[in-house]
């Protein structure tokens, strides 16, 4: 039987189309409804409407919304290029050379990992040589292995303005394959060099499969999490949802250390964590929890540590991504703020960090 859109639907649908119009702000809004609408009937078997009647659209969350149908269910493809011990040794060099930088493949589990280095090959370049041409079709995601390499971006005929260079190491290529839109800069080899370079099909299936996978999961655990559905609307928890990354720390591993510079913020998904200043115990707290924040409101460093007490898996929002998504929750920061300076001074510890002592 055919199902017909209710009208509650049809006003949900709207809503989130201008939630995210008002986000990417673009130049042709026609255009924009056009590819927004479009890439919303590809993805319409991921659509669903929750308890409250709220719209889930996966692919509705990026600026970009036009990105391909990625299917979770589809079997992965695989690709494995041979390589000699001498390439190997260069691809490993290369790549721990950036994974701490390479969200995407950090993330990953090992298996998945391997399967990304099986389907890299080896690009030999001459110095001049264009890699990539700005406004061409995004065909590899590419890692620097040896040689110097400048991205730059043809402003008009006559002005070219020079966005970055790669020195022996680096990464670039990415967006184009994640949003499946055309190149947004050209790259150049100024020496002659080596690349290591993952096939759009490869990179489609692996990374972005699994990405979109930890969304998923991230925003079905942040949902529980009163401070988030206290604070945030549909459209903020979906791009807080795309900003958290997934970290296991194990048991008696210390996740922050008092005094250390504040990066992020954390929600535990699953374990406790125990908090200390200067080594007396403060509390432990578990699932659903959240710490880390009081440090990024104040601008200072961490003022406690933060130890695992069992294996924790942990959600952990960049200092960046805190400041431009968690706007709406400062006010219930701030009363957090308040109530550890309370259980600081309970517990006689004098000694603060520009008024801050804990987290």
């Amino acid at each position: 039987m055919t199902r017909t859109t209710s009208e509650k639907e049809i006003d949900k649908i709207c809503a989130n189309f201008k939630a995210a119009a008002i986000d990417a702000n673009p130049v042709d809004i026609f255009e924009f409804a056009a590819g927004y609408f479009t890439d919303l009937k590809c993805h319409a078997q991921f659509i669903t409407i929750d308890t409250r009647g709220l719209v889930r659209v996966p692919s509705a969350r990026r600026k970009s919304v036009r990105s391909e149908t990625i299917d979770p269910s589809i079997k992965p493809y695989e690709l494995k290029i041979r390589k000699n011990p001498h390439q190997w040794h260069a691809l490993n060099r290369a790549i721990d050379k950036i994974q701490d930088k390479l969200f995407l493949y950090s993330h990953l589990s090992d298996s998945q990992q391997e399967r990304i280095k099986n389907a890299l090959s080896e690009r030999k370049v001459t110095r001049e040589e264009v890699i990539i041409k700005q406004g061409d079709e995004g065909n590899y995601f590419y890692i620097v292995s040896e040689g110097t390499f400048q991205a730059y971006r043809n402003q008009n005929e006559y002005v070219t303005e020079i966005l970055q260079e790669y020195n022996g190491s680096g990464y670039f290529g990415e967006l184009a394959l994640m949003y499946n839109e055309p190149r947004n800069a050209s790259v150049k080899a100024v020496t002659n060099g080596t690349l290591w370079c993952l096939d759009r099909k490869s990179f489609r299936s692996i990374i972005l499969t699994e990405r979109f996978k930890q969304c998923s999961e991230c925003e079905s655990f942040i949902r529980n999490v009163p401070l988030i559905t206290s604070c945030l609307s549909q459209e903020e928890i979906w791009k807080l949802a795309d900003s958290l990354s997934f970290r296991n720390i194990p048991k008696n591993t210390a996740i922050i250390d008092e005094g250390d510079n504040a990066d992020g913020m954390y929600f535990i998904h699953k374990g406790k964590v125990k908090i200390t200043v200067e080594g007396v115990y403060i509390k432990t707290i578990s699932t659903g929890d959240y710490f880390g924040e009081i440090a990024l409101i104040s601008k200072t460093k961490r003022a406690a540590s933060v130890i695992a007490e069992s294996d924790v898996t942990v959600c952990k929002l960049a200092i960046d991504d805190f400041e431009r998504l968690l706007g709406p929750c400062t006010e219930v920061f701030s009363r957090n703020f308040s109530v550890y300076k309370e259980e600081r001074e309970r517990l006689g510890i004098k000694h603060e960090i520009n008024g801050s002592k804990i987290r």
